[in-house]
């Protein structure tokens, strides 16, 4: 597995340094004292899309699955369109133990979700504001006589349409981002349960690595929804939001 190098942007020359440190740790095979620079830089509130890539990588290292895929998820959120991340994390699922179907949805909702996945909110963003520049270019040209009327009318509606459609998807991301809540099972082991206390029926068991929803948390327990509309009680404590 490849570290990112390079991609990590500080405007201090220590952060970089020790992502620089992280990295060379990493090469060298040592995998824990990497993710000790690793976690230090987030500690100090620092994140980008390769400092989660390499902490992922060092976790795959260590064979700690939950913790991999769960840096993977969160490298994914700001690099969405990176091979190598995807590649690395079906890697990583191939580790996992729970192989749990989706509930089947209505075909144009899939297509529509998997669309918002393919992109940051950060892109649809400049996209819009693109699009806003351009309609606004045209329009001033436009009234400059730089265009005759048909071709400026097609180019005017073309660009009318490209910034709503752009809009409607940057505030549907936007929406999805506020209100879903993913995270990652990073314990070995978990026995979901009936209510959020430890003496409640044991619903089902979970392992580290699955992806589920939080629909809700009373105080150290959240209540996850499994991929197959199952929910259960698990501490706070037993997965990492991603």
């Amino acid at each position: 597995m490849m570290l990112m190098i390079g991609q990590i942007s500080f405007a201090q020359n220590s952060p970089d340094l020790v992502f620089r440190e992280g990295n060379r740790l990493y090469s060298r095979g040592q995998y824990q004292k990497a993710l000790e620079s690793y976690n230090n830089l987030l500690d100090l509130g620092y994140e980008s899309g390769a400092l989660y890539y390499n902490m992922g990588n060092a976790y795959y290292k260590l064979h700690k699955t939950g913790q991999a895929v769960l840096y993977y998820e969160k490298a994914l959120k700001l690099m969405p369109d990176d091979e190598d991340l995807k590649n690395n994390l079906e890697l990583a699922h191939l580790r996992t133990q729970d192989k749990i179907s989706s509930v089947p949805s209505f075909f144009l909702v899939d297509l529509f979700n998997g669309f918002l996945n393919v992109f940051s909110l950060g892109f649809l963003g400049v996209a819009v504001l693109l699009s806003l520049y351009l309609l606004t270019a045209v329009a001033i040209l436009n009234m400059r006589g730089f265009f005759s009327p048909l071709p400026a009318k097609v180019l005017m509606i073309s660009l009318v349409v490209i910034t709503l459609m752009s809009s409607v998807v940057f505030v549907a991301k936007s929406v999805q981002d506020a209100t879903e809540s993913k995270a990652v099972v990073v314990t070995g082991v978990v026995n979901a349960k009936s209510e959020p206390r430890e003496s409640s029926a044991t619903l089902f068991v979970i392992h580290e690595g699955l992806k589920v929803d939080i629909a809700q948390q009373q105080g150290e327990w959240v209540e996850i929804k499994l991929p197959d509309g199952n929910k259960g009680w698990i501490r706070y404590t037993d997965v990492g939001i991603i």
